[in-house]
């Protein structure tokens, strides 16, 4: 069975959503993992593109252009209090951009948090669904991790074809 690669856009975080899709098809990637969910961390660019209509056109485009397909997109931080319609306009573009995935973080020391976020799907209005892959630390309780759908290395998701 043939891998296939995605290049993950924190890996090149200075590049913004089209450029990850061309350098991606240059260097012989499958997919790409664009982050399509602004964080608001400092230093951290805004490729949030459900609030950006001409970098999503760009990014269309760039996915036209190359061939290039969307793997998954970066990254839905689950925290205490947090509700998931707030990643519902980044969910339907993803949607629209053939994502499989959704990576998702959770940082919260709440157990019940953790265990009543893990395995959910966001699904859009227009029936698409992205599942989850959730990359968490293990409970400082238990010291258990959970097991992610996919397998994620620092700078590349690997899938089986």
């Amino acid at each position: 069975m043939a891998l296939e690669y995605s290049l993950a856009h924190l890996t090149v975080m200075g590049c913004p959503t089209p450029e990850l899709v061309y350098v991606a098809a240059r260097a012989g990637f499958d997919y790409v993992s664009p982050r399509l969910i602004y964080m608001g961390l400092p230093g951290e660019p805004n490729y949030a593109l459900a609030d950006n209509p001409e970098m999503l056109r760009a990014t269309r485009r760039a996915l036209a252009d190359t061939g290039m397909k969307v793997h998954d997109i970066e990254l839905a931080r689950v925290y205490d209090d947090m509700h998931p319609t707030k990643y519902l306009p980044a969910m339907e573009v993803a949607a629209e951009l053939g994502a499989r995935a959704v990576l998702s973080s959770i940082w919260t020391p709440t157990a019940s948090t953790r265990s009543r976020s893990s395995g959910r799907s966001a699904i859009s209005p227009n029936r698409s669904a992205c599942s989850s892959a959730w990359n968490t630390s293990p409970s400082p309780a238990s010291r258990t991790w959970p097991r992610p759908s996919t397998y994620c290395a620092p700078s590349i998701a690997r899938t089986p074809a």
